[in-house]
């Protein structure tokens, strides 16, 4: 893609939502897309911006549904405890059933991001 990331994100804020018309075209005229046009792809890549740096793997059908699970464990960086969900009855079950997804997040963490997989471990 015709963007440079690194410049983008330094424009933005979290304070852009998507939700202001004008803000995102000011953005736009200062990042512009290119000129690529619309790609519909239904198969595995890498997108990268102008400078060769990775945006995001697009890898359809990676996980089955079943894998695609929200975690029950919240993260709270000030005052970190087990999430409420993981102290009752059924924790072993849950764990169980986050176990393979977990692995498999933490897999693609190491590959696209080692540092911060290293930071978590």
């Amino acid at each position: 893609m015709q963007i440079n990331i690194a410049r983008y994100s330094n424009l933005i804020s979290l304070k852009d939502t998507g939700h202001n018309e004008e803000r995102e075209e000011k953005l736009l005229e200062r990042c512009p897309f290119g000129h690529e046009g619309t790609k519909l792809v239904s198969i595995p890549i890498t997108i990268l911006n102008v400078t060769g740096a990775i945006i995001t793997w697009y890898l359809p059908d990676a996980l089955t549904d079943t894998t695609q699970l929200n975690s029950p464990i919240s993260w709270n960086l000030l005052d970190l405890e087990v999430s409420a969900s993981l102290k009752g009855p059924c924790s072993e079950k849950i764990l169980k059933v986050i176990a393979r997804p977990a692995a498999i997040t933490s897999a693609a963490l190491r590959v696209m991001h080692p540092e911060q997989y290293w930071a978590g471990i």
